[in-house]
């Protein structure tokens, strides 16, 4: 069951659907449908954007390990997948406005 006891996260990350593809990934690790990746990419806020505040794990009922949770999301769809984090998700006219930047 996934819940949003959670909400709302600082980090406006969706605590219960990261959740939720890290539970599915963990079924078969050697494995994972692209699927299961590709939602995990299209997430607008990955779980390396966790801050470890704890405000989560303040109000989860179940006592749910949230801030490992993510680590371990990040770790696995991040590095072992390389899903994007988010913050790699600019626009391209961004990236360039401050590569032009930071050469005048």
């Amino acid at each position: 069951m996934y819940c949003s006891h959670r909400l709302p996260c600082p980090s406006q990350i969706d605590i219960a659907a990261i959740t939720q593809l890290l539970d599915a990934a963990a079924l078969d690790r050697d494995s994972i449908p692209a699927q299961i990746r590709e939602q995990y990419q299209a997430s607008i806020h990955k779980a390396s954007e966790c801050i470890a505040c704890g405000s989560c794990e303040s109000k989860c009922p179940f006592n749910v390990q949230i801030i490992e949770n993510m680590e371990k999301a990040a770790a696995f769809f991040e590095q072992k997948y390389n899903c994007e984090p988010a913050a790699l998700y600019m626009p391209s006219f961004f990236c360039l406005t401050i590569v032009h930047a930071m050469h005048l």
